[in-house]
């Protein structure tokens, strides 16, 4: 039986300044599905023509036919899932039996960024976080207190951090809510209340 090829193509992620790609070959061998990281290669050219052609020469140069290839898997971005320009369209002029499959990991991560946003208890606590994690962040003076509280609360070694939360993706909203509530030995809220005190006493706004 004919080998099936299909793989999966994880987005660039940047690793210091340099974009990464990470192509994962998804493929059937006597029977058996096996699915083994392929390569992480420099990404300079993030168009859909561009992941195409280092798609292409990657393949390419380990001698693996991207006609074979039966389908690929990515998240929404228009580089990826563009329907004129974007991987996919590139993926099917070379094979037309080829199919674009969505990143089932990238669309539960917009379910879970879409559930927190759907009632108020939710909203509200993601804003709490953020909207502190911002106020003691964009002052030296401020996190100066801060790290003084939870420094003689918990001592240094153990200090966590204040994560911002991000619009897009669930684990920076997972992140921020587990440094005060799933780290910490005491709660937050214990923490800012003496954190405010403070602000009161001594620093001018």
């Amino acid at each position: 039986m004919q080998n099936i090829i299909p793989f999966r193509w994880i987005p660039p992620k940047i690793i210091t300044s340099i974009d990464q790609c990470s192509i994962i070959i998804r493929y059937v061998f006597k029977g058996i599905i096996c699915e083994r990281l392929h390569s992480v290669v420099p990404s300079n050219n993030g168009t859909g023509q561009g992941l195409f052609n280092l798609l292409s020469q990657t393949l390419e140069h380990h001698k693996i036919d991207s006609r074979k290839c039966l389908s690929d898997s990515t998240d929404g971005a228009a580089s990826y899932h563009g329907q004129y320009k974007g991987l996919q369209s590139k993926l099917a002029d070379v094979a037309d039996h080829h199919v674009h499959i969505w990143c089932y990991a990238h669309v539960l991560n917009l379910v879970l960024t879409d559930t927190t946003k759907c009632c108020v208890a939710a909203v509200s606590f993601f804003s709490l976080i953020q909207n502190l994690a911002t106020f003691l962040r964009t002052s030296y003076r401020r996190m100066a207190v801060w790290i003084e509280v939870v420094g003689k609360e918990m001592g240094q070694e153990k200090m966590k951090r204040l994560k911002l939360i991000g619009e897009t993706r669930w684990s920076r909203k997972s992140n921020a809510a587990a440094v005060i509530f799933g780290r910490f030995e005491k709660t937050f809220c214990q923490y800012f209340c003496k954190t405010a005190d403070m602000f009161i006493n001594y620093l001018k706004f």
